[in-house]
């Protein structure tokens, strides 16, 4: 596997390349980047659900978990340490063995690259598809190394808030089917506002994460729903080879220059 920008993996008895992508995650406040999302990418850019389709359980663990590693080192090598920001990491619970075992790796790599543990986000995917005490071993994991938890894409169904409410999150991801073009739709602003009022009661204290958003009006309509950060087409999309600035941060700059020049 090469680190820290591409990785090799065997898909049956042919080898195909991957590389890492950094998607940005902004405040909406202020525009700036609280976070890279480590995407898993060809080395085109492209999604991998072609290559990795034919691969069983071992192996796709194996290439997320050389995946990890890379990430870790493409952004410290593209000036993470220095950005302020967290990364969020993907670790598929349904292809760990044991959680604290499989980051420790993670956590090593990130200290040898001077990335504190807390600054790493690790994302759960449906996590109602695991049992509680599966759940349970992977947050402990996640608490002894001193990163945090991300659960999402969240869709609101009753399984999920019973996890929720029984091992919360530090941060929920609201699927962007749902968020997606809120400022045009009363109904989905109406449904956005009631499941945001449930993960706040429910998770105590969650922070909320809202993806592929491509307006600010529907940036304006997340905050007043208690939003603090935001993905998608306003932020910038996800890019090989660097760490992409915040396009809202430069349209907050621009906006302020505007008004320090009318005055």
């Amino acid at each position: 596997m090469e680190e820290p920008e591409h990785a090799q993996a065997g898909v049956t008895a042919s080898s195909a390349s991957y590389a890492v992508a950094f998607a940005p995650v902004a405040e909406i406040e202020s525009g700036r980047v609280f976070a890279y999302e480590a995407l898993l990418r060809t080395r085109e850019g492209a999604a991998v659900d072609a290559q990795t389709a034919g691969m069983d359980d071992q192996a796709l663990g194996g290439l997320q978990a050389r995946f990890r590693l890379a990430a870790v080192r493409s952004a410290a090598s593209h000036g993470f340490v220095a950005s302020g920001a967290r990364l969020i990491l993907n670790l598929p619970l349904e292809l760990v063995a044991d959680p604290f075992e499989e980051l420790r790796p993670v956590i090593d790599a990130a200290h040898a690259c001077g990335i504190v543990p807390r600054r790493l986000v690790m994302r759960v995917q449906r996590p109602e598809r695991h049992s509680s005490s599966r759940l349970a071993d992977l947050l402990d994991a996640h608490a002894k190394h001193g990163c945090a938890t991300l659960y999402g894409p969240f869709h609101g169904g009753d399984d999920e808030f019973q996890r929720l409410t029984r091992l919360p999150p530090d941060f929920v991801e609201i699927d962007p089917e749902q968020t997606r073009g809120l400022a045009s739709s009363w109904a989905r602003r109406i449904q956005v506002e009631n499941l945001t009022r449930r993960i706040a009661g429910a998770s105590h204290g969650a922070r909320l994460i809202a993806g592929g958003i491509d307006s600010e009006a529907d940036a304006l309509k997340l905050r007043g729903f208690g939003f603090r950060y935001i993905a998608g087409e306003i932020v910038g999309a996800p890019a090989l080879g660097g760490l992409p600035a915040s396009l809202l941060a430069e349209s907050a700059s621009e906006a302020d220059s505007f008004r320090s020049d009318a005055v």
